[in-house]
């Protein structure tokens, strides 16, 4: 099974907790998503990529970022969509019916001709968009989850559909109801 490590907020400036997170669905960016149940990602990838992993700098310039939505969220819909994000940039902010995830695509390895491009996908928290646009993956990819191809990346975010709904109406059960 896939173990990655979360982003350690405290670290990256502008991704401390937020107010309607830190209360909510999960603490810091632990990734909202069981990864029983969902296609995995690639272990090897990152492993190929970045052989010492470190997590991702913050750079005082920011990066453009480009903001999608899909009401449907099939996979044609998500894979136009972020088609036509990354023709204007490398991050794309895609709001989905079930979450919002953060997608980075990085150039390939120089060893890698097959992939030209690598993608990583944040799963958790992103009520503080911003803080995204000032990543610096160069520095590392600690707290990514790494995929090869766009594809794969799209298949996992809506693997991802099934295991957000049910940890969802667990916690909205869980929670004691007011004012019986």
């Amino acid at each position: 099974m896939y173990q990655h490590l979360p982003i350690d907020r405290n670290k990256i400036g502008g991704l401390g907790q937020c107010s309607r997170c830190s209360a909510g669905q999960t603490a810091g960016n632990v990734s909202q998503t069981s990864y029983q149940s969902a296609q995995q990602p690639d272990e090897s990838l990152a492993k190929d990529l970045m052989p010492e992993m470190k997590y991702p700098a913050y750079s005082s310039k920011p990066k453009n970022l480009a903001i999608v939505g899909s009401e449907s969220g099939t996979v044609e819909s998500l894979n136009r969509l972020l088609d036509a994000a990354f023709g204007v940039t490398n991050r794309v902010l895609t709001m989905t019916p079930w979450g919002n995830y953060v997608v980075f695509r990085v150039p390939g390895h120089k060893l890698d001709s097959a992939n030209p491009n690598w993608f990583f996908l944040f799963d958790g928290c992103t009520c503080k968009i911003d803080c995204f646009r000032h990543l610096d993956l160069s520095k590392g990819t600690d707290g990514l989850l790494p995929f090869k191809s766009q594809s794969n990346l799209v298949s996992f975010m809506i693997d991802s559909r099934e295991t957000r709904a049910l940890a969802l109406l667990r916690s909205r059960l869980e929670q004691p109801s007011r004012g019986t």
